[in-house]
């Protein structure tokens, strides 16, 4: 599933999950993509995304979402916020 929502001029990318035996296989890319294709649709340009520091998997989220074109915007303790600006 992806979770996002909408909120001023920012399309906020809540979570993505991909079950463990279908991880590897392109689908959170391709939700991703589909996000993406909703927000500009939605007349938005950026979707903002974080990774909380805590979380399991929380490397393996962060190389995801920088392989998917997002770039550090902020960071703190516990959470790492990224944008990415929609062509």
């Amino acid at each position: 599933f992806a979770l996002y929502w909408f909120f001023g001029e920012f399309c906020y990318l809540e979570d993505i999950y991909v079950k463990p035996e279908y991880r590897q296989t392109g689908i959170a890319r391709s939700m991703l993509e589909a996000v993406e294709d909703i927000a500009r649709k939605s007349g938005y340009n950026k979707i903002l995304g974080s990774v909380n520091l805590n979380a399991n998997g929380a490397t393996e989220s962060l190389k995801a979402i920088l392989a998917c074109g997002f770039e550090l915007k902020n960071a703190d303790n516990n959470a790492i916020f990224l944008v990415k600006t929609l062509k």
